[in-house]
């Protein structure tokens, strides 16, 4: 990967969050001593089990914060509404908690009980992290790192701060995304001899995900493995190509 010119990177560090070491030192600290109520602003509001070590990774370099995560997810959900209270979930199941034989009765349960919901969806996420950078310049490195692991759909949002600098992100998001209808005005569409093709896609998307998110843990090791102190990309970084 070509490098940026020193010049390049002197006008990226001069983008900044002037809050930020502050802040963090607060969430670390409330984190700490288990005085934060919401460790992780996902709707889940936790962290998940199989990415504990990359937070707590990327939480232990200074120049990055996480913000909000998910490990993926399988979701069945009903919106009969507009308002975020109007939408039921009906299935929900973190990466590693994928049951096929679960995911298969709640289908037909659904389809059973046809009159329970008009619209029925099967959304699943895959991982996703989005982290709260000191400069443009650290978040430049960080994208850079995703993009190699394989999530070429990750990248930085900059908003200015007034007096406090930059409000600087980086968000880490794959392709792996599947979101399709399931019913529609109270009548399936998909067939119940289709219930275990999509369960069987599900599966392969979460082993996909679960490959690409170690890619990602190892690439972030290996750039500050000698240097956590300073935002560049090693060139010895060796990522396999996603499959």
């Amino acid at each position: 990967m070509a490098k940026l010119a020193p010049q390049a990177q002197d006008v990226l560090s001069t983008v900044y969050d002037k809050k930020f070491g502050a802040e963090k030192d607060a969430v670390i600290r409330d984190l700490c001593t288990g005085s934060s109520i919401v460790p992780d602003n996902s709707r889940k509001g936790s962290f998940d089990v199989e990415i504990q070590d990359v937070l707590e990774f990327i939480n232990s370099l200074p120049a990055y914060l996480s913000t909000s995560s998910c490990s993926g997810r399988t979701m069945l959900y009903s919106r009969e509404g507009e308002g975020k209270g109007d939408c039921v979930w009906h299935y929900v199941a973190h990466e590693h908690d994928f049951n096929q034989e679960a995911f298969i009765s709640a289908l037909r349960k659904l389809k059973k009980d046809g009159n329970a919901a008009s619209n029925v969806a099967l959304k699943f996420e895959p991982f996703i992290l989005h982290i709260r950078c000191r400069t443009l310049s650290d978040a430049q490195t960080l994208h850079a790192l995703s993009v190699q692991a394989g999530f070429r759909n990750s990248g930085i949002t900059v908003r200015r701060k007034g007096k406090e600098g930059f409000g600087i992100h980086v968000a880490i998001r794959s392709t792996l995304h599947l979101d399709m209808p399931i019913a529609l005005n109270r009548t399936f569409i998909v067939s119940e001899e289709s219930f275990a093709l999509l369960a069987e896609d599900i599966t392969c998307k979460i082993l996909k995900n679960s490959l690409q998110s170690e890619r990602f843990q190892k690439a972030l090791h290996t750039a500050f493995r000698d240097r956590p102190d300073v935002a560049e990309i090693r060139e010895d970084i060796v990522v396999e190509e996603p499959p």
